[in-house]
Formats: structure tokens, sequence, C-alpha cells
């Protein structure tokens, strides 16, 4: 009968071991999902940062040609000006 107890009791303690580790193994799989999701979602938000970065600097070099075009028709009128009124002095360029 002694015999009996005590293999009961060692039943009873290996479940009980089972039932921790699975849980802990449950545990670990649910953090896995979501550190795994967390991962995903900042990947995503990475690639639409880095389009959103490629269509800003697209635009910032048309500003920049656009401005140096401006700068370059502004001085042209100027001198075109200076050719037809002779004697025509700018203080402001």
């Amino acid at each position: 009968m002694q015999l009996f107890r005590l293999e009961e009791e060692h039943n009873l303690q290996t479940d009980q071991t089972v039932i921790r580790l699975r849980n802990e193994l449950e545990r670990c799989l649910r953090n896995y999902k979501t550190k795994k999701t967390q991962a995903d979602q900042a990947q995503n938000e990475l690639k639409a940062t880095q389009t959103q970065l490629g269509e800003v600097k697209e635009k910032l070099v048309a500003a920049e040609e656009t401005s140096a075009d401006a700068q370059v028709l502004s001085l042209t009128v100027l001198f075109v000006v200076m050719k037809l009124i002779p004697g025509t002095v700018f203080t402001h360029i």
C-alpha cells in the first residue's frame, strides 16, 4: 500500500510538472506571437516611411529646380529691362 501511495504521489508531481511546463510554453508562444505582430507592424511602418521619404525627396528636387528656374528667369528679365532702359540701376537683386 505504501508503494502504491508513493507511485501515485510521483505521478501527481509529474502531472503538475507537465502542466506547469505546458502553461509556460503557451505563455511563451503568446509572447512570441505578440512580438512578431509588433515587429511586422514596425516593418510596415518603416516601409511606408521610406516611401514617403522618397516622395518628399522628389518634391524637394522639383522645388529646387523650380526655384533655380525662377531665379534664372528673374535675372533674365532684369538684364532685358536694363538693356531696354539704359542707365537703369537696380539696388535690390
